[in-house]
This record gives C-alpha cells, sequence and structure tokens, in this order.
C-alpha cells in the first residue's frame, strides 16, 4: 500500500500532467465534443476536479472525526480497488442518481486555476494525513468506509483511471498522445 508520501509525490506528478496538459489544446479543442453523449476534455477535466474536491471533503471528514465511523470495512469492491491499487481499464458509467448530467464546461484558464489551487490545497493535506491515525473511516457509496488516506489514494487513482479517456479525446480532435508516466524514484 501506499504510504501518504508515495501517494503525494504521484498525486503531484500527475495533477502537474494535467496542468501542463492544459497548454497543448486550443480553446475550441477543449470543448469539442465528437457526439451529444461523449464529453469534451473540458467536461472531463471538470469531473475530475469536481469527484476530487468531493473526496478532499471526506478526507477532511475523517480528519475532524466527522459523519463517519470508527467501525466499518470495505466493500469486496472496495478491497479489490486497494489491492490492485486503481480501477479496471474498462469505462465506469456514473450512475444517474449520482450527477445532474455532464460535468459544466470551464474554460482553458479557469481550469487550470482549480486544478493548481486544489493541487496546492492537496499538498498540504498530506501531512495531517500522515499524522493521522487511520482509524476514523467515512463511508463511499461503492468502495465502503475509507480512511482518509485511502480517500487521497482515491484521488489519485480516479484521476489516473482518466487518462484512457484523455486519450481518446485528444484522438477525436487529432491532438498527438502526450503519454504519461510516473518518474521512478
Amino acid at each position: 500500500m501506499n504510504t501518504t508520501q508515495q501517494t503525494q509525490k504521484k498525486l503531484n506528478e500527475l495533477f502537474s500532467y494535467y496542468i501542463q496538459e492544459l497548454d497543448r489544446y486550443t480553446d475550441e479543442q477543449f470543448v469539442y465534443k465528437e457526439t451529444e453523449s461523449t464529453w469534451s476534455l473540458a467536461q472531463m477535466y471538470q469531473h475530475i476536479y469536481t469527484a476530487s474536491t468531493f473526496f478532499v471533503y471526506n478526507i477532511n471528514n475523517c480528519l475532524k472525526h466527522k459523519k463517519g465511523s470508527l467501525e466499518g470495512k470495505k466493500t469486496q469492491m472496495g478491497e479489490m480497488l486497494y489491492k490492485h491499487g486503481g480501477f479496471p481499464k474498462q469505462k465506469i458509467k456514473q450512475p444517474k442518481e449520482w450527477t445532474s448530467g455532464a460535468p459544466e464546461a470551464k474554460s482553458r484558464n479557469e481550469c487550470k486555476q482549480q486544478w493548481t489551487t486544489l493541487l496546492k490545497q492537496l499538498q498540504g493535506l498530506a501531512a495531517a494525513i500522515a499524522d493521522d491515525s487511520d482509524h476514523y473511516k467515512v463511508k463511499h457509496v461503492i468502495f465502503g468506509m475509507l480512511n482518509s488516506l485511502e480517500w487521497y489514494q482515491q484521488i489519485e487513482m480516479h484521476t489516473r483511471h482518466h487518462l484512457h479517456q484523455k486519450k481518446e479525446l485528444e484522438a477525436f480532435v487529432n491532438i498527438s498522445v502526450n503519454e504519461f508516466a510516473y518518474k521512478s524514484s
């Protein structure tokens, strides 16, 4: 299992990559939708951002011992997710009750501001997570009871999972893929 420090390093690399990638797109490419049912790059970025802020909310609840419990375990799906260190490579569709439709697209500049601010917030949370006892947990609707570190890891796993979608959306607008790979330690 990754430690807080290892997860923070991965988040720094992954978020920095996504932020730098924003400079590769034109405004038109960023909002382009191949079909009505596909997302644009802008919508994908907003989805990742929104999900990450939800995960941060739950990290803070764990740290403050709010809206959770000292009891409970992960679900079978949660155990598998953390055992494998990430989501399966298949597409996952969010249940409709979790969302009010496609994410609202922001401009590249707004997106860059949001992601940069969130990255600083994630860096600031690392010390508190490292000092956390790991006993207090908040429920994830699919993965069960997660502690602050597991919610932190959820941000990295979820963001990494969307690299496949990013590549697909870039292909729709003829952008050459700039593959992401974690730097070796």
